[in-house]
C-alpha cells in the first residue's frame, strides 16, 4: 500500500469519527444534546448550593473546595463571597440536593429515593469557568436580588465581612450526566440557549447479572446498547 492510500484511509477516519461529524449527522445525538442542556438548566434552577473545586492560590499542586451558596438568573451563575480576586473554579451540582430522604446524610435520587448519588440516573452537572466580581451595576443588581430572594439570610450576613456579588464567567467546560450512556459535553451556547426542563429516568433497578434484553428494546439509548446478549454487574 502506497503512501498516498495511507494518507487518504487516515483522512477519512478522521473525519468520519471525529466529534463535530457525529454531532452533525446524528439527529439522536443532537437531540440527546438538547435534552443534556435542558437538565442542565434545569438542575442550576432548582439546587440552591453545590460545590466549588479550586486551586490553592500559592500552590496550584493543592486542590481545595468549599460548599457554596448561589442563584442563577437566566442561566448566569451568582454567589455572594467575601471580597477578593477572581478566580478559576468548578462548580458541581447533583440531583440527590433536591431531595434529601429521611435526612441528609442519604441524599439519593428517583421518585422514592431509590437511586444511589452514583447512579448515572441521579443527574449531576459540572460547569467551570472564571468567577469574577460582577463587572457591572446591572449584573451586581440582577445577582444581589436573586440571591438575597433564594437565600434571605444573606442579607443579614456581617458587612464587616465584605461579601460581594460574583458571577461565573468565561464558561470553558460543561459536562453533564443524567442517564446511562455517558455524559454530554455542552458548549455555552447549548446551556445558556436550552430551556430549563427536567428529564426524569424512572427505570427499574438493574440487579446483578439482570439480563437487559428487554431494556433494549426499550429506554436505554442506541448508544449504550452494545449487545443482544451482555449483562451487566449494576450498570
Amino acid at each position: 500500500m502506497n503512501l498516498s492510500t495511507w494518507v487518504f484511509i487516515v483522512a477519512f477516519a478522521v473525519a468520519a469519527f471525529s466529534p463535530g461529524a457525529a454531532a452533525t449527522s446524528n439527529k439522536y445525538d443532537a437531540n440527546s444534546r438538547t435534552e443534556a442542556a435542558e437538565e442542565a438548566r434545569w438542575l442550576v434552577a432548582q439546587a440552591n448550593w453545590g460545590t466549588l473545586s479550586y486551586r490553592k492560590p500559592d500552590d496550584a499542586k493543592k486542590p481545595l473546595s468549599m460548599i457554596a451558596s448561589y442563584a442563577d438568573v437566566d442561566g448566569r451563575i451568582f454567589f455572594y463571597l467575601m471580597e477578593g480576586q477572581s478566580f478559576e473554579a468548578c462548580l458541581t451540582l447533583s440531583e440527590a440536593e433536591l431531595k434529601p430522604f429521611a435526612n441528609y446524610a442519604r441524599a439519593a435520587c428517583g421518585v422514592e429515593g431509590q437511586f444511589d448519588v452514583e447512579d448515572p440516573r441521579c443527574a449531576k452537572l459540572s460547569i467551570s469557568g472564571l468567577i469574577s466580581p460582577c463587572r457591572s451595576e446591572e449584573s451586581c443588581d440582577a445577582g444581589k436580588s436573586a440571591l438575597f430572594q433564594r437565600h434571605p439570610e444573606m442579607e443579614k450576613w456581617p458587612r464587616n465581612h465584605n461579601f460581594a456579588v460574583f458571577e461565573l464567567i468565561e464558561v470553558n467546560d460543561i459536562w453533564m450526566i443524567y442517564n446511562y450512556g455517558g455524559g454530554s459535553l455542552l458548549t455555552f451556547e447549548e446551556f445558556q440557549n436550552a430551556e430549563p426542563r427536567h428529564h426524569p429516568k424512572n427505570y427499574d433497578i438493574l440487579q446483578d447479572g439482570k439480563e437487559l434484553r428487554e431494556l433494549y428494546q426499550s429506554s436505554i439509548p442506541h448508544w449504550d446498547k452494545k449487545s443482544g446478549t451482555r449483562t451487566l454487574d449494576r450498570w
